[in-house]
């Protein structure tokens, strides 16, 4: 993000463009410069946290005007069939190898690449349970699932360098 600051106007891009403005900009270069890598079939749908989803649709010109006026307009400029919220990624930071954090923004993959399975035959236990003090039966089914990219480089991982 400091990087793209410094391609929109040198050191002083926080007098020019809004931060939203450079947040949407740097994911729009990363995502298309990232697709030269890109093995999967066809457009891939991107699953972006509320937060960044939010921030890139909120960005303004320097004349006040939205980039972006709708979610449509904004897959169409970073590239991507489809634009999905996950909140479960809100707040994710992995820590690589040599220590450093990488907060997650967004996954870009298509659906078609990706495989579902199951553990023995997807084997189904039910458990049953009278609980008294309820005076009710309790009954839960579980199940255990599995996923897998079935084409090699056919997602894309956007994430920020966390700064300690």
């Amino acid at each position: 993000f400091d990087a793209m600051a410094k391609e929109l106007q040198g050191e002083n891009a926080e007098q020019y463009f809004g931060e939203n403005f450079i947040y949407a900009e740097a994911m729009v270069n990363t995502l298309r410069k990232a697709r030269k890598d890109y093995r999967g079939t066809g457009k891939p749908d991107m699953f972006i946290t509320t937060d960044m989803l939010s921030t890139m649709i909120l960005a303004r010109d320097r004349n006040g005007r939205r980039i972006y006026a709708t979610e449509t307009e904004l897959a169409a400029a970073l590239g991507v069939g489809s634009i999905y919220e996950v909140t479960q990624m809100e707040d994710k930071v992995r820590t690589d190898s040599k220590g450093k954090q990488h907060k997650l923004h967004a996954i870009c993959v298509n659906m078609a690449d990706y495989g579902y399975g199951a553990s023995k035959g997807g084997d189904i236990t039910h458990f049953t349970d009278f609980d008294i003090k309820f005076n009710q039966l309790e009954s839960l089914l579980e199940t255990r699932k599995s996923g897998q990219l079935t084409r090699i480089k056919s997602a894309i991982v956007i994430e920020e360098l966390v700064e300690a």
